[in-house]
């Protein structure tokens, strides 16, 4: 069944400024129909506004140079780390580059193989869980379950 839209209504709904999607939503449709409609029919878009949250390049920058993780920074001013990441770059806000860590591969496989979690292996060598996990796979280290599954 074929809805027929009303060239003003969609307009004073969207001027008032409810989204595609929550004009839709009360006309019984689809955002995409909503906004092929304002398209077709030259309903003015509203100006393209990236956030409405605006942050502070100097508080954002002392944050993240105070030692906070984007993800920290996000949560303690409630945006996520994507928008804080997307913040820094287009600010010019430098970021810290990545750790690289020199892993010895057998005293991981060592460590692995005998049947400590990858919790405790980075703990013993203060490095993060993802850290070992990306590891161990890379390198193929098979845990000690592993082994006993493959013989039986």
């Amino acid at each position: 069944m074929k809805i027929k839209l009303d060239k003003e209504e969609v307009a004073n709904l969207y001027n008032s400024g409810m989204s595609h999607r929550k004009i839709a939503k009360v006309l019984g449709t689809c955002g995409s129909v909503i906004a092929r409609f304002t398209l077709k029919h030259n309903i003015k878009a509203r100006p393209f506004h990236r956030s409405r949250i605006h942050l502070n390049k100097e508080q954002v920058a002392s944050m993240y140079e105070s030692g906070m993780t984007m993800e920290k920074v996000g949560e303690v001013l409630g945006v996520s780390k994507t928008l804080v990441y997307n913040f820094m770059k287009e600010n010019n806000i430098p970021t810290r580059k990545a750790r690289r860590y020199n892993l010895n591969k057998e005293q991981v496989a060592s460590m692995y193989e005998s049947g400590i979690t990858m919790e405790k292996i980075a703990e013993a060598l203060d490095v993060s869980e993802n850290t070992i996990q990306l590891f161990i796979k890379k390198h193929n280290i098979k845990s000690l379950k592993s082994f006993r599954l493959n013989k039986e």
